[in-house]
């Protein structure tokens, strides 16, 4: 198993958490295994040959393995069943069974570490689970608490590494609204090998979380204490949605300076993270589309968290900080 830990960025807010009403509810399961069970993700994930077709010496029709190319699929589906395919994956790939993959946070039981939510997407070719950090550094802002979550994901179709993402979570009184707050792409990577020591692995992903979670916290009081006045508003907001000579992006681009000034006059604290917070909701809520037949749930938990949204936040959010001088 080796670690990849991405860079510190900078923080994001979001006026929900986007696993809500999405796979199961696992907070009663003491451990990994039950997780599984109450998610219905207790299958495993086996490797088949690929074939294609190709004309014999006399012209006939032949089947010969595909160079570089496997499948993987589910062991608890039919032959028959469309949805035992999971994906098409290069001859080198090896699965990363989902009990060897949430067992990874068993480790840190004793350290405070609660099960919240679990699922898949498309029929397994994604699994995911969602976990809470309860013990550690105090962390408060403004009289509001901030939670450390943890997002597992792991792609059996092999379009995306394994990895576990730090969400903070702040949870304001005055509106009893949970704001998950993440530096973009704030995650470690997993590569699964045959000698993982979950230990050792569980002790990085705690210190790294730790890490993470001590440097979005001292940014976010430091957005704390910079009043924005009307004028300030009206400068970031023109810098990160400027005008076009199109008709349609000027039109965009005025609705949400519009809509993201009028959710920042709702703050009694006129701060440089009450506009980062308006910012955010904007981008987290406006108009996601989803392609026809899709969840728009898992749409938007995807765009959130490592799609659009994610990405979009990024671009922003460099422009924001840039704008309030801050380093």
């Amino acid at each position: 198993m080796i670690i990849q830990q991405t860079p510190v960025g900078f923080p994001m807010v979001h006026t929900d958490h986007p696993w809500d009403g999405l796979g199961e509810d696992v907070s009663a399961c003491p451990e990994s295994k039950f997780v599984l069970h109450k998610a219905g993700l207790d299958w495993e994930v086996a490797i088949e040959p690929a074939f294609m077709l190709i004309e014999g010496p006399e012209g006939q029709a032949l089947y010969a393995a595909a160079p570089n190319c496997q499948f993987t699929v589910r062991t608890d589906k039919s032959t028959s069943d469309v949805g035992r395919v999971l994906g098409q994956v290069s001859s080198s790939f090896t699965p990363a069974q989902n009990q060897d993959t949430f067992s990874l946070l068993d480790a840190l039981l004793p350290n405070g570490l609660a099960f919240c939510r679990a699922g898949d997407f498309r029929q397994g070719r994604l699994v995911w689970m969602v976990a809470e950090l309860r013990q550690g550094a105090d962390y408060t802002l403004n009289g509001d608490a901030i939670r450390q979550f943890l997002v597992l994901r792991n792609a059996h179709d092999g379009n995306a590494s394994m990895e576990i993402l730090f969400c903070p979570v702040v949870h304001m009184t005055k509106t009893s609204v949970p704001l998950p707050m993440r530096a973009i792409r704030q995650c470690i990577r997993l590569r699964h090998t045959r000698t993982m020591g979950c230990r050792a692995v569980a002790e990085d992903i705690l210190t790294a979380a730790n890490a993470h979670m001590d440097s979005n916290f001292r940014l976010l009081k430091d957005l704390n204490l910079i009043f924005i006045n009307d004028k300030k508003v009206t400068d970031i907001l023109l810098a990160l949605y400027p005008p076009s000579r199109s008709t349609r992006v000027d039109g965009l681009a005025i609705e949400a300076r519009d809509q993201i000034h009028d959710a920042f006059l709702n703050f009694e604290n006129r701060s440089g993270f009450s506009l980062w917070h308006a910012i955010c909701a904007f981008i987290d809520h406006h108009r996601i589309s989803c392609r026809t037949g899709s969840d728009p749930r898992e749409t938007r938990m995807n765009a959130v968290l490592w799609g659009s949204r994610a990405l979009k936040k990024s671009q922003l959010g460099n422009t924001f900080l840039k704008k309030l001088k801050i380093k």
